[in-house]
């Protein structure tokens, strides 16, 4: 009897402290996983500098920012990523894409921008580093150097323009980033993954680039491309070159587009560089353009040969409201109107020159005179005749947008 009443003790006892046990392996987990969990929630928001895209899977809970409205979830859950809860005010002028450049104790000093080239270099006072630019790509956050995939191109692709697009809506604005500080100023040059409008503005820590593809924010888009240039001069004639005849033309057209405020106009160059045919081409197809007019002159071993010729594409904008040929068609009759030249014919090149065939908006090539006849020279090289051709193009492109508008 004594004996049974032993070992139920024992056995209680034993029960007892099972089940204490089990109840401080509880708790030990518990209190062993919460930083855990809190520390992976952190680290998930933490940006590091490897490039990598921080995915925000979470949206910050935030009240109604002071003076305005309350932000969008995406740009909440971002723009909180860099700030926490206190927003600044300015970040309600900014889109859903932006790069952020940290001054520290520096200010902004100088900004430029190679637009064909898709770079931007700004100039800060005092020093900048890598992990200073950031990205905001909707809701990632990109820091330090891009991460940028590396593409396999097709032999008989190689010469195509690689029209550099997002293939994502929140893949990294930059394909590279380059610092380098002389005289107490930093350099950051930028290199985009598109064509962007920039809208910058800034605060006392930073710097903001507000990124806007054109073609979401104009209407009406035109590129002028002036032939040639840098090292490449074109034909020649009475010791002038072609080259510069082409500038010369295309910044005449500049003068008048200046005044015209319904039609956002891009060009290929203002100065004497060349951007090669797939830099031209490219940018002009990543702009979504309405049309692409190139500037050239002619020349023909036969010195007799005169006159407007201009060339086009059979296979661009065939069945859209305004077609290659149309705008070679409409740009040819103006100027041979403007300048007096006589009026050749419309040649289809859309075969083998390279500006032509790869180029995906309706163009035309003036062949504006041949350098090579001296009565086309006289005119050509004259600033009288340039500015004749350059209003000619300028009709040609509003007769252009009125055939649009009219269909």
């Amino acid at each position: 009897m004594e004996e049974n009443r032993i070992k139920k003790v024992r056995q209680f006892c034993v029960s007892f402290m099972m089940l204490c046990l089990a109840f401080l392996g509880v708790f030990l987990v518990q209190k062993k996983t919460e930083p855990r969990e809190a520390n992976a929630e952190i680290s998930a928001f933490a940006p590091d500098t490897s490039g990598d895209k921080e995915e925000l899977t979470q949206t910050e809970e935030m009240g109604e920012p002071e003076g305005g409205h309350a932000l969008s979830e995406v740009q909440t859950s971002a723009w909180s990523h860099v700030f926490g809860t206190n927003i600044p005010e300015i970040v309600k002028q900014q889109g859903d894409y932006c790069v952020l450049i940290r001054k520290g104790t520096g200010a902004l000093d100088s900004v430029s921008e190679e637009m064909i080239y898709r770079k931007l270099t700004v100039g800060v006072q005092g020093s900048v580093s890598e992990d200073d630019v950031l990205r905001i790509s909707r809701n990632a956050l990109y820091v330090g150097q891009p991460k940028v995939p590396v593409v396999e191109i097709p032999e008989e692709l190689k010469n195509v323009p690689l029209v550099r697009e997002p293939k994502t809506a929140e893949e990294d604005s930059l394909l590279s980033l380059e610092l380098s500080e002389t005289d107490g100023t930093t350099k950051v040059v930028l290199e985009f993954n598109s064509v962007y409008e920039v809208e910058l503005t800034e605060d006392e820590e930073f710097i903001y680039l507000n990124l806007i593809r054109p073609h979401e924010k104009y209407e009406n888009i035109v590129v002028l491309d002036a032939g040639h240039g840098g090292r490449d001069p074109g034909t020649s004639g009475g010791g002038v070159s072609e080259a510069s005849v082409n500038l010369a033309v295309v910044r005449y057209v500049k003068e008048l587009l200046d005044q015209q405020e319904d039609w956002k106009i891009y060009y290929t160059r203002l100065t004497n560089i060349l951007p090669d045919l797939s830099t031209r081409v490219e940018f002009a197809n990543a702009l979504h353009a309405d049309m692409l007019i190139s500037v050239h002159c002619n020349y023909n071993p036969a010195k007799s040969m005169n006159g407007v010729e201009v060339l086009y594409s059979g296979v661009q904008g065939q069945g859209d409201l305004l077609n290659s040929k149309a705008l070679a068609n409409i740009c040819s009759d103006y100027v041979s109107e403007a300048t007096g030249l006589k009026e050749r014919k419309l040649v289809e090149r859309s075969s083998n020159l390279h500006i032509i065939k790869y180029c995906t908006m309706p163009m035309a090539l003036i062949e504006f005179g041949f350098m090579s006849n001296a009565s086309d020279l006289a005119l050509i090289t004259s600033e009288a005749g340039q500015r004749q051709c350059a209003e000619a193009i300028y009709r040609s492109i509003e007769s252009a947008y009125a055939r649009m508008d009219e269909n």
